[in-house]
């Protein structure tokens, strides 16, 4: 999904800085490439890319999810429709998954993560 949008208070191209450290860190070894959805389970992916790691500390660009195109797709657009969001959760999720936690409230695309999430410590990369 393009960084079209700001995501947990960052802006589009500060998401979009974050590729190039992602894709050096896959290229050198420094983390590996996902190869599990951690929403849904998919495990089969037929190309490299159907599995992304998607960031929601875009301030941490190496520790992120693994997520399959469908799950990060609706993971985006559950601000435009959280009712499919909630669906697909209880449809494939686990009851702790991490992302039965994210907001649902579109202000929190602008808000700072830790404004959004208070109680989530800050990880080291």
């Amino acid at each position: 999904m393009p960084c079209l949008a700001w995501y947990n208070g960052w802006s589009p191209e500060e998401r979009r800085a974050t590729v190039p450290i992602q894709l050096k860190a896959f290229r050198v070894g420094k983390i590996k490439r996902p190869t599990r959805c951690t929403i849904c389970g998919f495990d089969k992916p037929k190309r490299e890319r159907e599995i992304v790691l998607h960031n929601e500390r875009y301030d941490q660009p190496l520790v992120g999810f693994g997520c399959c195109r469908r799950c990060h797709n609706a993971l985006h657009r559950r601000f435009e429709d959280p009712a499919r969001w909630v669906r697909l959760l209880e449809r494939v999720a686990s009851h702790d998954c991490w992302a039965r936690g994210l907001s649902l409230d579109p202000a929190s695309q602008m808000a700072s993560f830790h404004v959004t999430y208070p109680d989530v410590k800050r990880q080291r990369e």
